[in-house]
């Protein structure tokens, strides 16, 4: 008996780690662990995480052929992107002498942040919590400060999450959340309870209203397309502009969508002028991308020439990687002037 007794406290005991150990594995949605470099690079990297950024953690290593070819990809998103508040750290646990003449043969190749983890204690904390074993390996941490993605970082839904986290609007747990009710929402559009639809849109919103933004724009499409109610359309659209007033990146998309979506008909072109005005009033003209989204509500409502002077004032902002799409824009609009094809609701 006293056997027994014994065998099972061992057993309890042998259990608790084991539970814990399941517990603390890291996963998609938890808090991003604390860094823990010895050493730096390419210049001075971060002491700690900053939620008004998204950081790219890539554990990797110089003798990783796999590592070798995504490096190129990451250089790429971080000259992309490095402006708008993306930061790319890479680490490796190997030693001194072998990480720093290798990075510095790499030149502009490899510009962003490089850090040595000579004591492994990060790749205890990230990889070896995370349960992932082969490199690379990358760590998406969006500006909540949560992991938002563990994988490869030449699978193409890396590029999607780094993209939706710089916006700050991505969270899988609160999408997980959100999406059984804008279901519903959906369900209610379709058998034409619109009543029943807003509300259900209206509670997937109140979740987290900018993360969630989105569902705005879906709930003003059904009543304009759908319900074809214009005026209550307008009114919604309005408060659109209230209620994001605080988020230019969201008031640049509504805008842009007002006047380019196909679907969106007939278009309420002064609301997309108020949105954009709401937009400059909150970021000002600092932003190359928004100042696209501007250029576009421009042509797209008439004033053609105020459109290509806004786009050339993007495309001379841009960084190298995006000039080439914002020059092709900016053609277009002078194409337009030239052709007098600026008519409101026309295309480029």
């Amino acid at each position: 008996m006293r056997i027994h007794r014994l065998l099972a406290s061992v057993l309890s005991l042998a259990i608790v780690p084991l539970a814990l150990g399941q517990q603390s594995k890291l996963r998609v949605g938890d808090p991003a662990p604390a860094l823990s470099v010895d050493e730096w690079v390419n210049g001075e990297g971060p002491g700690s995480l900053d939620n008004e950024k998204v950081y790219v953690v890539e554990f990797w290593a110089t003798w990783c052929g796999p590592c070798r070819q995504s490096i190129p990809h990451l250089n790429e998103l971080h000259e992309q992107f490095s402006g708008k508040g993306l930061t790319i750290l890479g680490i490796s646990d190997e030693k001194p002498e072998t990480v720093k003449p290798w990075v510095q043969s790499k030149g502009s190749g490899m510009s962003y942040q490089v850090g040595i983890d000579s004591d492994k204690s990060m790749n205890q904390a990230w990889m070896e919590a995370a349960g992932q074993k082969g490199i690379p390996c990358a760590f998406v941490v969006g500006k909540t400060g949560k992991i938002v993605y563990i994988g490869h970082p030449l699978d193409p839904q890396f590029d999607k999450t780094v993209k939706a986290a710089l916006s700050g609007r991505f969270d899988p747990q609160l999408q997980a959340k959100a999406k059984p009710i804008v279901d519903a929402a959906r369900r209610a559009a379709k058998v034409k309870n619109w009543r029943e639809a807003y509300r259900f849109y209206d509670e997937a919103l109140a979740l987290d209203p900018k993360v969630l933004a989105a569902y705005a724009l879906e709930r003003y499409k059904v009543q304009l397309t759908q319900e074809k109610d214009t005026e209550g359309a307008a009114k919604y659209g309005r408060s659109i502009l209230q209620t994001y007033a605080d988020d230019p990146s969201f008031l640049g998309d509504f805008a842009e969508a007002i006047v380019t979506d196909p679907d969106l008909t007939p278009r309420d072109l002064e609301l997309a002028k108020a949105a954009a005005a709401e937009m400059l009033k909150t970021a000002g003209r600092g932003s190359p991308a928004l100042l696209a989204k501007l250029a576009a509500v421009q042509y797209h409502t008439g004033d053609v020439q105020a459109a290509v002077e806004t786009q050339m004032e993007a495309w001379m902002g841009a960084s190298k990687n995006e000039k080439a799409e914002f020059k092709r824009q900016l053609d277009a609009y002078r194409a337009g002037q030239k052709s007098s094809v600026g008519a409101p609701g026309g295309t480029p």
